[in-house]
């Protein structure tokens, strides 16, 4: 499948438009806050220079093997979560996780169109 501009930039959009998960009292779950900070920073150093000025860098750290990760870790957080609000948030973070992955994807196919 072929990534329109038009696409791309309402991906980015809505991650953009989208309110990042809060922390917890779980150590488990702050630890992941921290890692998915981490991603969204990433993902906004590659994708926002290109989205506003045709910027294409190359990628130092490998991001979408540690995205796949991130998102492999939410999901085995949800799997975990036993109160309702623990599998509220941990589905919050999968979403968030899944968001980051798939932009980024976005983005690859894009770059390799420019």
């Amino acid at each position: 499948m072929v990534v329109t501009a038009e696409q791309f930039v309402s991906a980015v959009d809505r991650w953009w438009d989208m309110t990042f998960p809060p922390g917890s009292d779980k150590r488990a779950y702050d630890e992941f806050k921290s890692d998915l900070v981490l991603a969204d920073l990433w993902v906004a150093d590659m994708v926002l220079p290109f989205v506003r000025h045709g910027v294409v860098r190359p990628d130092p750290i490998g991001i979408p093997d540690k995205l796949a990760r991130l998102h492999e870790r939410a999901v085995d957080l949800r799997l975990e979560a036993a109160r309702e609000s623990d599998r509220h948030l941990t589905e919050w973070y999968v979403e968030y996780a899944t968001t980051l992955r798939d932009l980024y994807a976005l983005y690859l196919e894009r770059v390799t169109l420019v």
